[in-house]
Order: C-alpha cells, then sequence, then structure tokens
C-alpha cells in the first residue's frame, strides 16, 4: 500500500474548481497549507462544506484572513453530523478526487494514521474512474445551499467541463456510496458475496450497542468476525468483550505505530470474492444503518476483487495480537452527537456595503447587534431569521460576535461573511494572491541572495559519488574535487569558488561526500585557512614584515586575509539578522522559512565543527535557541509541517541545544538567573512540543542524533541522564503520562481515574493537615495544571477519602480555579457529628506562584493565607 501525501496531491495544477467537504476542520491550516497553492496554481473557485456545530469552533480562530475573500464556506445542517471527507478538483481537461478519513485540519493531513485514495482523470486517460468523480460530484450538488448566488456563480463553472457527464456506468469493481437516500449497509448489499464467510471491521469508534455487528450476524451469520482496535485510541464498549461472536485484536503498525489510527476499513469476505470498504463511516448506527435524514452524512468507497486480493493491506501495514486485559480504551469523544446550538448562524453576505445575515433559532429572535448595530429584520421563515446592516461596516472583520437579544436571555455567537466583490474577483483570477510578498518586497533581495549562496551549497557544491559519473556526462570536465579524485590528491583545496561549481543547471543534491571528501566541510576550511590559528606564528598585519624579498607578497596576503575574515563575520551577522527578522517572519510561507532555517542551522553547525574560531560553544547554542524562538514566533501565525525531514533535523538540534545550555547553567552561581534561564528552557520545549514537532512522547526517538550533536560540544551525557532531564524539564506532560505518573505514587491510593474531559482526581490516604500532605496536594495540583489536553480548563478538584475511619474528617477537598486564580479547602465531617462542613477560600493564588512554591519545596501557599 502506498503512502499519500494529501498536500502534495492538492498542489497540482490543472484545476479550476475546488469542492472539499469535512465534519471539522481548521481554517488556519487550509488557509496557509492548502488555500495559497490552490490560488497561485489558477484553482480560484473554492467552496468547503463543513459540520456546522464544529465550523462554529474553527471560525473562532483569531488568524483567519481570507474567508469569504478567496473561498466559500457552507455550513451543513443535519441531524447528527456531516462527515464526508471528499476533496474534489476540477478542470478543464483534469480532474481529481481524494476521499478517505482523514478531516481538513492538520492531524487530518499529517499527524493520524488515515486511510486516502486518489483517483484521478486526464482526457484520454482513466476513464474508469469518471463515474466516481461524477459519484462525488453529485453529492455537492445535492447538498449545496439553495438560492446562493456565489455558489451557483462556483457550480456553474462545471457546465464547461464536458467529460463529467462522459462515463459509462459499468465497474461494478469500484463503487462510491452516500447515505442521502439509502443507507451505507444497503446499498453494500448490492454488490456484496451472496455467501460471506468473513468480516473484518477497523474503525476506532463504535455506537455501544455494537448496532452494525448484530446486524451482519443476523443477515450474512459469517463464520469469523474479527474486530481490530488500536490501544487508547477506540470507544470499543469492552464490556461485550467476551462475546463469542467476534474476536478482537490489538493492532499495531509497522511504521510510526505512535500515530493515532482514524482510518475506516471493513472487508467482506466470501468464497471466490472479497469487498474492502473504507471512507468516513464508523461502526456505528448512524453511519452505516441509517440515511443522512436520521443519522449522519458519509461517503465510502467499495472495491471488489478476488478472494485474497487485499491481504497486502492487513498483512503489510499492521501487526495482530489477540487483546489483553491491559488494552485500554479512550474517553469517549464528543464527536458524532455534538448537542445541537439554541442559535445557528447559517449565513451572511457582504454586498455593496449591505451586510446579510441569516440565524436559525429554536427561541424566538427579538433582534440582533453586530459592531454595536442593531440590524434590521427583513425575512422570517419558520425558525430562520434574517437580518440586513447598512453602517458601521468599516468596523467588520473576516469573523465578528453577534449579540442576539431573545425574550429571556442575551446570546452570542460568531459569524463571518462572504464578501460578493471579492470572491467574484477570486473567481475571475483577477486578484493578486495575498502569498506573493516575498517577490514583491525590494527590501528581501539583499537577504534572498544569502540564502542563495548557502542553497548552492547544501545543493550544487556537494555531491555524491554516483553524481559525478552523472555530472561527467553533462559536461564532459571534471571539477576541482574530480581531479583530486583522480589524482589520489583528496587534500587539494583549491581557493576558487567557481572551481566548487558543477554546472549552474545542476540540480539539487543530496548533502554527503566525494569518497571521503566532505566539501562543504573543506569549503569552510579554504574561506577560515588564512586566519586560523593553526601555526605557531599566525600572521599579523601589525608586525614588521621580515627582511626577504617577498614583503609586498605578505603585505597582500596579509591584507586578503583581514578580507576573508571580514566578509565571513559580515554574512554570518545577516544571515542571523535576516533569519531572526521579525517583518520577514510576517511574510514568509513555511517552506521557506524551514528551508532556510536548516541551511543555516546546518552551516553553523558544520562552521562550528570544523574549529574555525567563529563561532563558540555558547554561541553556537545561543544562536540554536534563537532559531527556537524563531519559530516559535512564527508558529504563533502559522502551521509548520512537523512531518518534513528538515523540520525533524532542526528539532534534533534544538533538543541538543537545550540539554548543552542545562550542563553549561550547572557552572553558574547566580541562582535567580539560572532559575530563569531554566523557565526558558522549560518554555521551548513547550512550545516547539505544541507548535513545532509533538516531542514530549517521542523525543526517545531523537536520541542518537542528539548523542552526536553532544559530543560534538564536547558534552557526554548518558541516555538516562538525557531522559531524566527532559522529564524534570518538560513544563507539560499529556494525560496518558500524567495517569502512568499516578499510578507509580505510593503515598495513596486512586479510587477513581480521571477521564480526559474531567478535571478531578478522587484519592484515598490517610488524611493529616501537615507540611507532609500539602507539599503532596501541591506537587499533585501542579502534574494537573501542567497536563496538555487541560491547558485551558477552568477548575481542577482533588478529593482526598480519609482512610481513617476513627478521624472525625471523613473527606478534604482542595479546588482551584486558575481563571480566577482562585483556591478553596473543604472539610466534610462524619454525620455522627452533627457538625457542619467547612470551606475556606483564598484568592490571588496565580498558576506561576504554584509552580515556584513546588521548585522551592515549600507549602505554604497551600496551607496559609484563607479566609
Amino acid at each position: 500500500m502506498d503512502k499519500i501525501n494529501i498536500l502534495e496531491e492538492l498542489k497540482h495544477n490543472g484545476y479550476k474548481v475546488a469542492l472539499f467537504s469535512s465534519f471539522s476542520t481548521d481554517l488556519v491550516f487550509f488557509e496557509k497549507m492548502i488555500l495559497r497553492h490552490l490560488l497561485d496554481n489558477g484553482c480560484t473557485y473554492i467552496g468547503l462544506f463543513i459540520d456546522h456545530n464544529s465550523l462554529q469552533e474553527s471560525v473562532k480562530h483569531p488568524n483567519i484572513t481570507e474567508l469569504g475573500k478567496s473561498y466559500l464556506v457552507t455550513p451543513m445542517e443535519t441531524k447528527h453530523a456531516f462527515h464526508p471527507k471528499v476533496y474534489l478538483l476540477l478542470g478543464e481537461k483534469k480532474a481529481k478526487l481524494i476521499i478517505g478519513s482523514g478531516n481538513l485540519t492538520p492531524s487530518g493531513f499529517i499527524t493520524n494514521k488515515e486511510l486516502f485514495n486518489v483517483f484521478t482523470y486526464e482526457v484520454g486517460r482513466n476513464k474508469d474512474h469518471l463515474h466516481i468523480i461524477n459519484a462525488a460530484l453529485s453529492m455537492f450538488w445535492q447538498t449545496k445551499p439553495s438560492n446562493n448566488k456565489l455558489m451557483e456563480e462556483l457550480m456553474a463553472q462545471l457546465q464547461t467541463f464536458y467529460y463529467l457527464n462522459n462515463f459509462n456506468r459499468e465497474n461494478n469493481a469500484l463503487s462510491m456510496f452516500m447515505n442521502l437516500e439509502r443507507s451505507i449497509q444497503d446499498q453494500l448489499s448490492e454488490i456484496l458475496p451472496e455467501v460471506i464467510k468473513r468480516i473484518d471491521c477497523m474503525t476506532p469508534y463504535f455506537d455501544q450497542s455494537l448496532a452494525v455487528i448484530n446486524h451482519w450476524q443476523q443477515k450474512y451469520n459469517p463464520e469469523k468476525v474479527s474486530i481490530y482496535l488500536q490501544n487508547k485510541t477506540t470507544n470499543f464498549p469492552l464490556t461485550k468483550k467476551d462475546d463469542s461472536r467476534f474476536d478482537l485484536y490489538e493492532m499495531n503498525f509497522t511504521e510510526d505505530n505512535h500515530k493515532r489510527y482514524h482510518g475506516k476499513v471493513f472487508r467482506f469476505i466470501g468464497e471466490q470474492e472479497e469487498v474492502i470498504v473504507y471512507g468516513s463511516a464508523n461502526c456505528s448506527r448512524q453511519a452505516l444503518l441509517q440515511t443522512s435524514a436520521d443519522g449522519n452524512t458519509e461517503a465510502v468507497i467499495a472495491e471488489k476483487g478476488p478472494k485474497g486480493k487485499f491481504d497486502p493491506f492487513f498483512d503489510e501495514e499492521f501487526n495482530f495480537v489477540p487483546l489483553t486485559d491491559l488494552f485500554e480504551l479512550m474517553p469517549e469523544e464528543v464527536n458524532q452527537e455534538q448537542q445541537k446550538q439554541t442559535i445557528q448562524f447559517i449565513e451572511g453576505v457582504l454586498d455593496q456595503n449591505k451586510l446579510t445575515i441569516k440565524l436559525k433559532s429554536t427561541i424566538p429572535i427579538d433582534q440582533i447587534h453586530v459592531c454595536a448595530e442593531q440590524g434590521k429584520k427583513i425575512d422570517q421563515v419558520e425558525s430562520y431569521y434574517t437580518y440586513v446592516f447598512d453602517r458601521n461596516l468599516d468596523k467588520l472583520k473576516e469573523t465578528f460576535d453577534i449579540l442576539i437579544t431573545t425574550p429571556n436571555q442575551v446570546l452570542e455567537c460568531v459569524g463571518w461573511y462572504h464578501d460578493t466583490q471579492m470572491l467574484l474577483k477570486t473567481f475571475a483570477n483577477m486578484k493578486d494572491s495575498p502569498y506573493h510578498y516575498l517577490e514583491k518586497d525590494s527590501n528581501m533581495e539583499e537577504y534572498q541572495t544569502l540564502v542563495g549562496l548557502l542553497d548552492d551549497l547544501n545543493n550544487r557544491l556537494i555531491l555524491t559519488e554516483d553524481d559525478i559519473e552523472q555530472a561527467n556526462q553533462q559536461r564532459g570536465s571534471t571539477n576541482i574535487h574530480q581531479q583530486a579524485e583522480l589524482r589520489g590528491d583528496k587534500e587539494h583545496i583549491s581557493d576558487n569558488l567557481e572551481d566548487y561549481y558543477v554546472s549552474t543547471e545542476e540540480p539539487g543534491k543530496s548533502y554527503g561526500v566525494i569518497g571521503g571528501v566532505d566539501v562543504f566541510t573543506n569549503l569552510i576550511r579554504a574561506l577560515n585557512r588564512h586566519f586560523q590559528n593553526t601555526s605557531e606564528e599566525p600572521i599579523d598585519v601589525k608586525q614588521e614584515p621580515p627582511p626577504s624579498g617577498n614583503n609586498e607578497t605578505t603585505i597582500k596576503e596579509a591584507d586578503n586575509v583581514k578580507l576573508l575574515e571580514k566578509r565571513m563575520k559580515r554574512f554570518i551577522k545577516k544571515f542571523h539578522r535576516g533569519i531572526h527578522s521579525r517583518d520577514y517572519l510576517e511574510k514568509v510561507n513555511n517552506e521557506i522559512l524551514i528551508k532556510n532555517i536548516a541551511i543555516y542551522n546546518g552551516f553553523l553547525w558544520k562552521l562550528y565543527d570544523v574549529d574555525s574560531g567563529f563561532i563558540s560553544t555558547g554561541d553556537l547554542i545561543q544562536e540554536n535557541l534563537d532559531i527556537a524562538k524563531t519559530m516559535e514566533s512564527y508558529c504563533e501565525m502559522n502551521i509548520l509541517d512537523g512531518e518534513s525531514m528538515e523540520v525533524r533535523d532542526i528539532v534534533t538540534k534544538l533538543l541538543s541545544s537545550i540539554v548543552a545550555k542545562e550542563y553549561l547553567l550547572a557552572s553558574e552561581d547566580n541562582y535567580d538567573q539560572v532559575r530563569i534561564q531554566k523557565k526558558e528552557l522549560a518554555l521551548h520545549l513547550k512550545k516547539i512540543h505544541q507548535h513545532v514537532y509533538p516531542i514530549r512522547e517521542t523525543y526517545r526517538d531523537f536520541w542518537e542524533q542528539i548523542q552526536n550533536h553532544l559530543n560534538k560540544l564536547n558534552l557526554h551525557v548518558k541516555q538516562i541522564d538525557f531522559e531524566n532531564f527532559l522529564e524534570t524539564r518538560f513544563p507539560i506532560c499529556t494525560f496518558e503520562q500524567f495517569i502512568h505518573q499516578l499510578r507509580t505514587i505510593t503515598t495513596f491510593t486512586v479510587v477513581q481515574e480521571p477521564f480526559i474531559d474531567e478535571t478531578k482526581l478522587i484519592l484515598s490516604r490517610e488524611v493529616n493537615i501537615n507540611a507532609e500532605f500539602n507539599l503532596l496536594q501541591l506537587n499533585l495540583l501542579c502534574k494537573m495544571l501542567s497536563v496538555e489536553e487541560w491547558e485551558g480548563m477552568k477548575s481542577f478538584k482533588i478529593i482526598w477519602r480519609n482512610s481513617n475511619e476513627q478521624a472525625p474528617l471523613t473527606r478534604f477537598i482542595l479546588y482551584y480555579n486558575q481563571r480566577k486564580n482562585v483556591m478553596k479547602q473543604k472539610f466534610v465531617y462524619r454525620k455522627s457529628l452533627n457538625r457542619d462542613s467547612k470551606i475556606r477560600e483564598k484568592k490571588h493564588v496565580y498558576k506561576h506562584s504554584l509552580q515556584v512554591a513546588l521548585e522551592k519545596g515549600n507549602p505554604e501557599i497551600i496551607a496559609r493565607g484563607y479566609k
């Protein structure tokens, strides 16, 4: 089974219309990683169809800039969830359908394990895919909003694509099913083998009654049903694990096993044929047994072939073992069954200085306000309200708050609008792409020249042995290194930079060496050779020239030394200033930024490695920390592709520098300064994990490369010390790590482990309110505050059940509200004492104060100051 890079698939040109459907979306991710490529390639008719509840959450992101200007978004209202993951590109002579399980989010496209397939058509090629492409298009036709002029304008473009209606629907081996009118299972029954011997199910989500499994048993009575689950990522009801009608297996990936599995696959095996089904549908009643009228809206692909055709997918990609008692579930996500909102935003349209807003409400609406202006109601049809605004629209942002006054309360929702004039310009390809800053900014020219030079160093100057033969064939001549190879003189290095070039048209090459000669290292040595202190009497331009006949030559060489040194220092300084420029970060796209940082960072490490004297250990470490800060700043506005090799290499060097900095701090005497710098290191780790690459659980994978970098810095660190340092320094942990830590503590008993959506601990021990107990509470509270999944939670609670049944205190509760910075203690006494519970409150308790107190081992912040 081939790996598919969905982002790369969407970068191809030749398409005019893009129609995407998804349950959830990250619009900032879409704009930064997908939209710009579509626009640059001339694909300007772009429409997104997103589940309305999920869309309400996505539009709250503050960095959305192109919504309603460069693309349309339609909130899809359904009884349960609008769930298809269909990405369709259409051009005059070609089409591409991407369909599978991944949402239009970073996790769906990058970090999860998803299952996709790509179907392409070009005039004269792959005509057997046309019926699938048309089936996907029909979904958009059937679900598009009515009376929407902009959507009608977009869909009208399809009328010129004559190939769309020129297909023959006779390919029963490949089908696409949607449940708009009939259930998925009902349609599948028409192509499944008459006798089904075995069913394989590989999906993370199930309805708790296992309605689909029951349906299969009754309808097909298969000899075997196998269900494959990934540990900690499924909601399968383990209370039914002993059901003899099916077998449960834990699945592990042969590659990237740390990734979360989110794919959906079913296989039905008959006596001679089998059918595999994949797409958006989970193993639930709403997905497979119901239509969109009373369940989810889903889309799947069904492929039919001879028995055994799809074995490689199961055999090569996965390992399966029987489920054991150690298998764990994930807390059930509020995903498919989102609570219906009282007020739903339907649409906003800006046209001729008038903003028209359409809402749906289950309760009467009296009036609405946008930008402090009251709207005028122009229509109401049942629960749908339409309002118009024609003043103060200059204050309107891409997304905005709407205040809705009802008879009993004031409600709020987030709205957005489609700018009619801007979208029509985009459709006509008349609007400038918002991503051409670098081409138009004259101030970037000098910086890009530097980038170009180092790009040459990485691409054209570094050749492998295989490249030598290819270069000789292309040019018919050899460069200085090829000549050195032929002579066996590996030490000869030219001072002429032109000698390092193979061809100005030479394509990019991988980093390497020629027959043991590291060209990059030798180039740096050639540039630095004259002013490295390698001789007993280094050249000094101030000293008197020796009484020989070579005075003029010596002075000229000394001048060259000064010139080379000045150029090298200026080169590094300019690159440093450019790579960390805030203006640059606001304009550059992530591909260029990562490429430039990778080149610059690699150059610095290589420069340090050859001991040129230009960069010290401390400077190299600090420069890497500055690079970390630059990437963190960039990620405040953009999303990086954390899976690229360049990012992983940069992260390795950043982690190495963070560890090295920690070791250097050990020799510092200023406690306060050291504490501040260690906090900065912790903050770097957190931001790298959250924005650049998820290292919290995967940092051990980088150990070998990190060890190599640390050795270069003359720091010989053991792996156990490296792991202990990171575990101590990380200011966050995952929910799973927190649960693991809880289980290892022996000073109390965990009565009930917390759920991922509930920040509450229930513990048992003998409760004595003393310094030891308060320090334990402080430690637990700080651990709870550091759980990544709980970062935005409002309040935290630790409930202690007193195991001493003779003590008057039965329960003690510690409560902390991190939004209001309030801490409370509650004392609950035995009923036989007829004593009321006591509550104490303490204000101005800040999260960082708790962390500082824990660092100092001082539990007074827990014990004193209550009222």
